[in-house]
């Protein structure tokens, strides 16, 4: 029964991940009561979150998601710091308690729900996608990415949401598109974090192979939900994500 109920877990958190990010809310507490120690729960729902990441990243790139960007652009603009600066939080969680992040973790999540339901809001029409106008020089928005992939790597959950925040409320991006690019920058961030854990926690086996099967499931579930609703219906999706996970933090 715990083997299953490990394999859901996956399959939800997947879900999740492909979607806004935060599937750590679901895959974390479900490793610690399998019975994994809390860094080493931390290190291997990285590497199994990352396995579904790639599933959904693969299905936005044939959708055609990526078209208008190249590849060295995002390599050198997002993959490279990103692993950088994730690998750079995961040596920081070998040597700090990062239970102090619970604190405000929460509050910018409810901040980042309001701001979805805004963009809900505007898309009721249900019409074409609208994008949003660009806020601040590229300096700052790249820096609070890199502040992100290094909470990433530190801690994790509600990463996604909060990339989705800055290509969407800042960055100006489209909704799909967004979420499209935010999965690169999360995987990116989690491999720095592998990358590290793997010469100091290492990682429970086990309960990585039973999560994993549940996370391609549950990304390839996630991501073909993102092709086929509306904007509009996106934005409300993500919202509802987004609080769930504000709550759940706040009732803990």
């Amino acid at each position: 029964m715990e083997e299953f109920l490990l394999f859901v877990a996956g399959v939800v958190a997947g879900l999740i991940d492909s979607v806004v990010g935060g599937g750590g809310l679901i895959g974390i507490p479900a490793l610690l009561l399998y019975g994994v120690v809390p860094l080493e729960a931390l290190s291997t729902n990285k590497l199994q979150s990352v396995v579904g990441k790639v599933v959904a990243t693969v299905r936005y790139a044939r959708a055609g998601l990526f078209a208008k960007m190249s590849l060295r652009g995002i390599t050198l603009r997002y993959i490279i710091p990103c692993v950088v600066w994730g690998s750079c939080g995961a040596l920081c969680a070998t040597l700090l308690d990062s239970a102090f992040l619970e604190l405000w973790i929460p509050i910018i999540l409810v901040v980042a729900c309001g701001y979805f339901l805004w963009r809900a809001w505007r898309e009721r029409g249900g019409g074409k996608e609208k994008e949003g106008k660009v806020i601040g020089g590229r300096l700052l928005r790249h820096a609070m990415i890199h502040g992100v992939s290094f909470y990433d790597g530190i801690f994790g959950p509600g990463a996604g949401t909060f990339f989705l925040w800055i290509l969407t409320g800042l960055q100006g991006m489209g909704l799909h598109v967004a979420v499209a690019l935010t999965r690169v920058l999360n995987m990116s961030s989690n491999m720095g974090a592998i990358v590290i854990f793997s010469f100091t926690v290492g990682f429970a086996w086990r309960a990585w192979f039973l999560m994993v099967l549940g996370q391609i499931l549950g990304a390839w579930m996630g991501s073909l939900l993102v092709l086929r609703v509306s904007a509009w219906g996106l934005w409300v999706g993500v919202s509802a994500l987004t609080g769930g996970m504000a709550m759940v933090l706040l009732m803990r």
